[in-house]
């Protein structure tokens, strides 16, 4: 987690994409702040990005790009 966070700050960013095997999901500032800095119990690089993360979340492409998307389940 403490790398995704450091990731945001140097490139001035609001969330981060993740990729991996399993799919893709994202994380953002407000993960952060809700789920880890709010408790101060752990230390950020002791807490796996993908316990705080949105796992596969709705994307919408617009342009000529063209993405992977996964409707949320209802």
């Amino acid at each position: 987690m403490g790398t995704a966070v450091e990731l945001m700050r140097s490139t001035r960013a609001g969330s981060v994409l993740i990729s991996s095997s399993n799919g893709f999901g994202i994380i953002t500032e407000r993960d952060y702040l809700t789920k880890v800095a709010v408790y101060d119990e752990a230390n950020p690089h002791d807490v796996p990005v993908i316990d705080i993360m949105t796992a596969s979340p709705y994307v919408k492409v617009s342009g000529r790009r063209r993405a992977w998307t996964r409707r949320p389940s209802v």
